[in-house]
């Protein structure tokens, strides 16, 4: 996809979690362009997870938002939804159509997201 998303793949590959898993979505009826689906180990491992990844975005900022990193300096970059005893984080990277899924196993096998993101890559 870009550059960022390696950026941010990478990144995600050296928080010990499992099973992680890219899509590039091309439909102009899904509102993301990337999203990554992550297995963690424990719901406290989702939370650290999604804590080290929000820290990552903001620390590499200007390379994940290239000129928007200035638009996103006083604004929030994050739109976070879920909780750790949920088994399921999401955090959207705002304005960057990049949203990260962080699942227990048990959370992701529930909901089954790759079905969805595996029949919306297919839309066109």
């Amino acid at each position: 996809m870009n550059d960022c998303t390696s950026l941010i793949e990478n990144f995600l590959n050296s928080l010990k979690c499992e099973n992680i898993l890219r899509y590039n979505i091309n439909n102009s009826s899904y509102p993301f362009d990337c999203v990554f689906v992550i297995t963690c180990l424990s719901p406290r491992h989702v939370e650290a997870c999604s804590d080290d990844f929000q820290k990552f975005v903001k620390d590499n900022k200007e390379d994940i938002f290239g000129e928007l990193a200035q638009k996103t300096k006083n604004n929030k970059i994050f739109a976070i939804d879920g909780t750790k005893t949920d088994g399921w984080v999401v955090v959207e990277l705002k304005n960057k159509g990049i949203v990260a899924h962080f699942f227990t196993q048990e959370a992701r096998e529930k909901y089954k997201i790759e079905a969805h993101l595996e029949r919306m890559k297919g839309i066109e």
